[in-house]
């Protein structure tokens, strides 16, 4: 594990080199769901609004709707691929935009991110 975890709620969110992302509850420890991505996940996600924001290293960026889901496994709602290398800091998000760093050395944005309507 390369990443820093998100937390939403009483779940941690832990990103992993392999791709195997997992939902582990806070006061147990116990894995509840297990995400695994195609590609190695060394950028920490973020949750924001309740959607949790993750990029790999095939260079794309996906959004999982935590609250629509909780606390069962995160159902992708999206996904874009700005980037043709690997993923590799947090999302940043500011007015409705996502920003991205990537090991090829390029900052990308995502434009208007909207969480879901619940």
């Amino acid at each position: 594990m390369w990443a820093t975890p998100a937390l939403y709620r009483d779940l941690v969110i832990v990103p992993t080199l392999s791709g195997r992302d997992l939902g582990i509850d806070r006061a147990t420890g116990r894995v509840r769901w297990t995400k695994l991505l195609p590609n190695q996940t060394v950028a920490s996600p973020v949750v924001v609004d309740g959607v949790w924001l993750q990029g790999d290293c095939t260079g794309t960026l996906r959004a999982f709707d935590l609250a629509a889901s909780y606390p069962n496994e995160p159902k992708e709602i999206w996904s874009v691929r700005p980037a043709d290398r690997c993923i590799e800091s947090t999302p940043a998000v500011w007015k409705g935009r996502i920003y991205l760093g990537t090991r090829g050395g390029y900052e990308v944005a995502v434009g208007n991110f909207d969480a879901p309507a619940r």
